[in-house]
């Protein structure tokens, strides 16, 4: 797991789109689904709800303690995205 594959979920959940949450991050959506999906297998767990053109953050609307601890852990890393050191 990398803090890219963490962006990449923490972005998609906040747009709720895979097309905005890409170009917010400068990438091709493929490229973003590809880091979520490394994340799910290596977290064992699905996180994103991709049922139609509406997509879902799974780990923020399922009640499960595994899922409820994903939800913490997107918070968790939220300092860390705003505190880029400026080039």
């Amino acid at each position: 797991m990398d803090l890219q594959q963490l962006r990449c979920f923490v972005v998609t959940a906040e747009e709720l789109h895979f097309g905005r949450a890409a170009q917010k991050l400068g990438m091709m959506p493929s490229a973003l689904g590809r880091h979520i999906k490394l994340l799910e297998e290596e977290l064992a767990t699905r996180l994103i709800d991709r049922t139609g053109p509406e997509i879902r953050a799974a780990a923020m609307t399922s009640a499960t303690p595994s899922h409820r601890a994903m939800s913490a852990g997107r918070l968790s890393i939220m300092p860390f995205q705003r505190t880029r050191p400026s080039s």
